[in-house]
């Protein structure tokens, strides 16, 4: 009713814009100010083109004390800017929504089982690298959904996080053009079937 969440604006440079899938790319921005994000906080970004500043919601991937990481889908004004911004550019950030995936977590949980579709994957797997290691749960799984299959983004990541933790992580993609949605009762039945009382 009040209108978008104000925030206040704080200075960030862009030092990596990555490429990680068909029209999806990781931008990894770095502040003066010491930050407070974690996988799964929504924060507003801001990018400055021809003296306006385009801004939008995005959610956190990972982030350490001086940076942090989205990945956006490149599907408009906003994200195309964003998407051909170059290293060194000048951007704004500001406030921090939502909870933090880890922090989400029901107590005496040892197994999770994560849904995304699209970009959301990014901070699932940031989260999944946060949780494995600072937490004893015993398996992590991903069901990571997509239109098509040249849509499948964040690959680097999902493999890089299959080698360390083998025992521990695993994903699998659903692609919606021809498995149906991730909600659709097949993949939820196969869910169910894996389950504990502690998933």
């Amino acid at each position: 009713g009040g209108g978008p969440p104000q925030y206040d604006k704080i200075d960030a440079t862009l030092v990596a814009n990555e490429v990680v899938g068909r029209a999806t790319n990781l931008l990894r921005l770095e502040s003066d100010a010491p930050l407070d994000y974690k996988a799964g906080h929504v924060l507003a970004l801001e990018v400055e083109k021809d003296d306006e500043w385009l801004r939008g919601p995005y959610t956190v991937t990972r982030a350490t004390e001086k940076t942090f990481d989205v990945v956006i889908r490149v599907c408009g004004k906003k994200s195309e800017v964003m998407a051909a911004a170059p290293v060194g550019s000048r951007w704004r950030f500001g406030g921090k929504f939502h909870v933090p995936i880890l922090e989400g977590l029901a107590p005496g949980a040892d197994r999770v089982v994560c849904l995304s579709t699209g970009t959301g994957v990014g901070p699932v797997l940031g989260f999944c690298e946060a949780a494995l290691e600072a937490t004893d749960l015993k398996k992590l799984t991903v069901l990571a959904s997509y239109r098509d299959a040249a849509d499948v983004c964040c690959k680097d990541a999902v493999q890089r996080l299959c080698v360390l933790h083998p025992d521990r992580f695993e994903c699998s993609y659903v692609i919606s053009s021809t498995d149906g949605r991730v909600s659709a009762p097949r993949q939820l039945d196969a869910i169910g079937a894996v389950a504990t009382p502690t998933t």
